[in-house]
């Protein structure tokens, strides 16, 4: 079994705030100076059984709903583990993100007053990071057969992938995790600058998502019988989009570029 508190293939006690751990892994104080890699071992045993089939899990989609997916270390590292063990058979994530991505889209307030305060209200968390709430950046990777566990944190499957295709996503990244004067908001980001955000800021963050959820959708259709290998790759690439809008970029940026921790 897990070496971690509660069952994280399945848990149904309500998720809670960890103290200093609202904001994400990264976003407490003890943790800030943390390298984004690798993995540890007690964060790659969850993610293994987060792909087994936990990630369907409705308590778990529950969770994610409400926390709007994983914290951005979390995020990308069970993006990480997945794409080792199963290569670009990812339907699972496209399936969950799909979801985000459309649960995003109808936060944006199209008519009426204080949209930008409205949309700062619905896009912030309800609920922690699934992964911080149970402690598994501190927790040992139990009855896990370290083999697996040393597989599982390599980060080359995901490095190679978003190289691959850099060319459609990159230009989707948050200036502001980029640290550059791009308007391309995550919506972490898009949180903290709403109530200064202009309509023309808020009409191509829609757009964004708009054409996210529609490649992610072709994503998911090429793995339906009949329709393998039918996506492209601006579809494989909305995967990478989704997941930074959705939790923030700099994990990936470090993984690609060398860049932050």
């Amino acid at each position: 079994m897990l070496a971690l508190p509660g069952d994280a293939r399945c848990s149904t006690r309500p998720p809670r705030w960890r103290r200093g751990l609202r904001g994400g892994f990264h976003q407490a104080p003890d943790l800030r100076a943390e390298p984004f890699w690798p993995l540890g071992d007690g964060e790659v045993h969850y993610a293994y059984w987060f792909m087994q089939g936990s990630i369907m899990t409705p308590e778990v989609r529950h969770a994610l709903r409400q926390g709007w997916g994983f914290c951005e270390r979390h995020a990308w590292g069970e993006l990480a583990v997945e794409m080792r063990f199963r290569m670009v058979l990812l339907l699972g994530p496209v399936i969950l993100y799909e979801d985000l991505i459309g649960r995003g889209l109808a936060a944006f307030p199209r008519f009426g007053p204080f949209r930008a305060k409205r949309l700062r209200h619905r896009l912030r968390p309800q609920a922690p990071c699934l992964m911080c709430d149970i402690g598994a950046h501190r927790a040992g990777g139990g009855a896990a057969d370290m083999a697996m566990i040393r597989y599982g944190r390599q980060t080359d499957a995901l490095r190679e992938f978003a190289l691959r295709h850099r060319t459609y996503w990159d230009p989707t990244v948050c200036g502001i995790c980029r640290n550059n004067r791009t308007d391309t908001r995550c919506r972490r980001h898009l949180v903290e600058s709403a109530t200064s955000a202009d309509s023309a800021l808020l009409h191509d963050q829609v757009a964004l998502l708009e054409a996210t959820r529609r490649r992610l959708k072709a994503f998911g259709g090429s793995f339906v019988w009949g329709h393998y290998d039918t996506d492209s790759p601006e579809d494989r690439a909305a995967l990478l989009t989704a997941v930074g809008w959705m939790s923030g970029w700099r994990p990936l940026l470090a993984l690609v570029d060398g860049s932050g921790r």
